[in-house]
């Protein structure tokens, strides 16, 4: 009896142990997030999502802007949403667990498979038993890794609407934000892709 109780409080503490590692938190910044934006001929640009209006998305572009020397700050844009393939939001996807899983479980299998070698011992044997952890542990971490947001075309009202909370101006952009945000990137009007 005194045996079955602790190995019932040793897989309670496991799992309570192991807990935090799986557990990922998705938390919106108070400014606008990075996206990649791929429009329809698949060219892609990097920039945080300012606002979205009802057919106009606003972008402070960042990099990859065809034919444009890029300035300090970037340059605004607005892209209107039939021009647009998807938009995928950077930085909630952590994927910073492969280091890890390679360093302290791959890495001593492989010395293990390298010291059973050595000896002349059964070198596959080993190195599958070996691997069983490894494996648990990555389809665990993958399962529980959440995948980053993407809007793909066609973009509808309800899609707008759930990226409305990763732009800075969730609320919409005001004619007097506009224009402080273009008199702070040195331009004089909105860049409309197409």
């Amino acid at each position: 009896m005194k045996l079955r109780l602790r190995v019932c409080k040793l897989c309670i503490f496991a799992l309570v142990a192991m807990m935090p590692c799986a557990a990922q938190t998705q938390l919106l910044k108070s400014g606008g997030d990075t996206a990649t934006i791929f429009m329809l001929d698949q060219s892609g640009m990097v920039g945080e999502v300012l606002a979205i209006g009802d057919n106009t998305i606003y972008f402070d572009i960042k990099s990859g802007l065809p034919d444009a020397q890029m300035p300090l700050g970037g340059i605004i844009i607005g892209v209107h949403v039939n021009d647009l393939d998807f938009i995928e939001i950077k930085g909630y996807s952590n994927r910073k667990w492969i280091p890890m899983l390679i360093a302290f479980e791959v890495v001593p299998t492989l010395l293990l498979g390298i010291a059973a070698a050595s000896v002349n011992a059964e070198v596959l044997p080993i190195m599958a038993i070996f691997s069983i952890p490894t494996v648990i542990n990555l389809a665990i971490l993958a399962a529980s890794t959440p995948a980053s947001p993407r809007f793909e075309r066609p973009f509808t009202p309800e899609k707008l609407e759930e990226l409305r909370k990763y732009a800075r101006f969730a609320q919409g952009l005001t004619a007097a934000q506009l224009e402080q945000l273009l008199f702070v990137n040195k331009q004089s009007e909105v860049r409309l892709l197409k």
